[in-house]
């Protein structure tokens, strides 16, 4: 129901290129170029500057943003709680999350929420945690699952799994591993592999 046009802006805001855009969308690059062109027109405002084969925003083009991530937000919202009423649950949720968590944890949990919710539109991005945080950053994703103890500042976190590391040694090893290894006896016994060689 939304403006597809203010998609499309969004989409080359930000990748800042027409072929990206063209590729999330699955559309055509003249396609891209023309929606971008009667936003121009509309608003009577050039919203890129182009410099060779590269783009950036231009002051309108980051207003005509900033508007564009919450009008689209609201769509989707309002999308949402429109199908509730009849207790449909319709709708788009993108997901980011680190490479470990998108191959091994997810798989089943999202085979189990779209059985449940098959209707909802499902997609997944997977990068390193950092990755995940800028796409979040950049609204091209809804949530994000990721690894590690360091936080941005403008993000909420939420533990949502606890994961365990294992150390293994070889049976016939000369290191003495206890039931628990602290970061701490990390230190240690990487002293004493270099005493054993």
């Amino acid at each position: 129901m939304s403006d597809f046009r203010l998609k499309v802006f969004q989409s080359v805001a930000n990748n800042l290129s027409f072929t990206k855009a063209s590729q999330e969308l699955f559309i055509s690059q003249p396609a891209i170029t023309k929606h971008i062109q009667e936003l121009e027109t509309a608003y009577q405002t050039r919203l890129f500057d182009r410099q060779g084969s590269k783009i950036s925003l231009t002051q309108s083009g980051r207003l005509l943003l900033k508007h564009c991530e919450r009008i689209l937000d609201e769509y989707k919202r309002l999308e949402y709680e429109m199908h509730l009423l009849h207790n449909e649950y319709r709708g788009e949720l993108r997901l980011g999350a680190s490479s470990t968590i998108a191959q091994y944890v997810l798989p089943p949990l999202l085979a189990s929420f779209i059985a449940k919710f098959p209707h909802i539109s499902l997609s997944l991005l997977s990068g390193n945690s950092r990755e995940v945080e800028t796409a979040l950053q950049e609204h091209r994703i809804d949530l994000g699952l990721v690894e590690g103890v360091f936080r941005l500042p403008n993000l909420k976190y939420t533990s949502f799994l606890e994961d365990e590391l294992v150390a293994v040694v070889h049976t016939r090893s000369r290191l003495s591993l206890p039931d628990e290894i602290t970061p701490k006896d990390l230190i240690n016994l990487k002293s004493a592999t270099a005493l054993i060689r």
